[in-house]
């Protein structure tokens, strides 16, 4: 999943990685870093991937001459490594350090009137790759939420969104952002995808005319970072405030564009969206589960909405049909998957929109 990216380092290791409520895993394995990934081939069981944003500790063990890292409760040692020890731990170093400027860079071109204390205060609630509240992030200052809106949705997009905003809760908003780097191909061709789709129904987009604010999405090092920023709208039922067991994506870069409609979560757990006290927490884990996801396959649309023939049968989508047999919650969010309504025009859209709903089963 992770060939579109440059690779920066690969070297040979042993590993150790705790999943709480989960089965602990150990063995030598092939490690491989990326820029904004690091990947684990183990020689006897499932590869995986960490997103270099979502680790929260990175250090190096002295005593037991490991490289240990943590992420949201999980812990990965890294040993066995030998003579090349020094430079894996550095090389990682670096690429951890260099993610976490360029997203504050990026947070800080995005939201230029915090200051430094409110700046890592929305760093930490809303880190690369992640979603969060919009009214939380309205907490540290009231401007984010306007501002974010104004960066992302421009006057072709604002009836999209505006139509969005009036299905949904607008208290439960969420936002987040992801940096499009040089070498990102594959979210370059995520987003491709969906100029390509407008173009297929006469818009205005074709392939290859992929733009982000106006500029190239892929830019020179040392430039301000661009990014990929989306919303999710937890839809209400028309014409009340109850909420539906429906959430909208909506991804606010490049020139073509679609909404997506997926489940938040399973029957068995929607019922505690219509529990006053429990909704948004309800709303929060649908809403990390989805972007999970997304981030795992880099913000690819195809590996979620391809339908099963396709996936299956065409040889350019197998990567996707082997990860989508292997990683269980790729499989929950194919399954959540309602439709995708793209923005050919705002009538046909609209169209759209009520198809899905109506085919919806909350």
């Amino acid at each position: 999943m992770l060939e579109d990216l440059a690779e920066v380092d690969r070297f040979e290791a042993g590993f150790a990685l705790n999943v709480p409520g989960g089965e602990a895993l150990s063995g030598p394995a092939q490690v491989r870093l990326f820029k904004s990934n690091l990947a684990v081939l183990p020689n006897a069981s499932q590869a995986f991937q960490w997103r270099l944003a979502d680790i929260e500790r990175l250090e190096f063990d002295a005593h037991s001459y490991e490289i240990v890292l943590e992420r949201d409760g999980q812990q990965l040692r890294l040993n066995r490594v030998g003579k090349y020890t020094e430079r894996a731990q550095t090389r990682l170093r670096q690429a951890y350090d260099g993610l976490r400027a360029e997203a504050a860079q990026a947070l800080h071109t995005m939201l230029p009137f915090l200051n430094a204390t409110q700046l890592r205060a929305v760093a930490e609630r809303m880190p690369e790759g992640h979603s969060a509240p919009v009214g939380e992030l309205a907490i540290i200052d009231p401007r984010i939420p306007q501002t974010l809106t104004a960066n992302a949705v421009d006057k072709t997009l604002r009836p999209y969104y505006d139509e969005l905003l009036r299905r949904s809760r607008s208290d439960l908003l969420y936002a987040g952002f992801k940096v499009i780097r040089s070498d990102d191909e594959s979210l370059r061709r995520a987003l491709e995808e969906d100029v390509a789709s407008r173009a297929d129904l006469g818009g205005e987009a074709a392939q290859g005319d992929l733009r982000v604010d106006g500029r190239n999405a892929v830019h020179e090092e040392g430039a301000v970072p661009l990014v990929l920023q989306w919303f999710f709208f937890p839809l209400v039922v028309q014409g009340g405030s109850a909420l539906r067991n429906v959430v909208a994506w909506e991804a606010c870069t490049g020139s073509g564009r679609a909404t997506y409609f997926l489940r938040l979560l399973d029957a068995a757990e929607a019922p505690a969206l219509q529990d006053v006290g429990g909704a948004p927490s309800a709303v929060k884990r649908g809403v990390d589960r989805i972007t999970r996801v997304l981030g795992l396959l880099n913000f690819r649309r195809r590996p979620i909405y391809l339908p099963d023939d396709e996936l299956q049968g065409n040889a350019s989508f197998h990567r996707y049909a082997i990860a989508s047999r292997r990683i269980a919650e790729l499989r929950w969010v194919r399954g959540a998957f309602l439709g995708r309504a793209l923005h050919s025009s705002f009538d046909a859209w609209r169209a759209q929109v009520e198809a899905i709903l109506q085919s919806a089963r909350d």
